[in-house]
């Protein structure tokens, strides 16, 4: 999990970028290709204006599954990720 300050809509510019939720929150998923590098699933999370959580699933070298698991895993993490960020905003 990564905090970044910036908006989840820069994902948007990434080739094969998706909209989605997380837990009621707008997300932004990509799968980039990166040559060498394994297999990432990867969500952007809009959590506040300019403020954007990342949350990413890999495997080394490969994953003894498909991409569809692997962000299966990445969604999973992401809920349990926002869950986290909710429970501790400040009241």
């Amino acid at each position: 999990m990564q905090f970044i300050p910036v908006g989840a809509e820069v994902a948007l510019n990434l080739p094969g970028a998706t909209t989605t939720q997380v837990n009621g929150f707008g997300a932004v998923r990509n799968v980039p290709n990166l040559p060498g590098s394994p297999p990432i699933c990867q969500l952007a999370i809009d959590v506040a204006p300019g403020q954007t959580v990342r949350v990413q699933a890999n495997a080394i070298p490969n994953p003894p599954y498909g991409m569809d698991e692997l962000c299966h895993r990445a969604d999973e993490a992401a809920s349990m990720v926002m869950t986290t960020v909710v429970a501790n905003v400040p009241t």
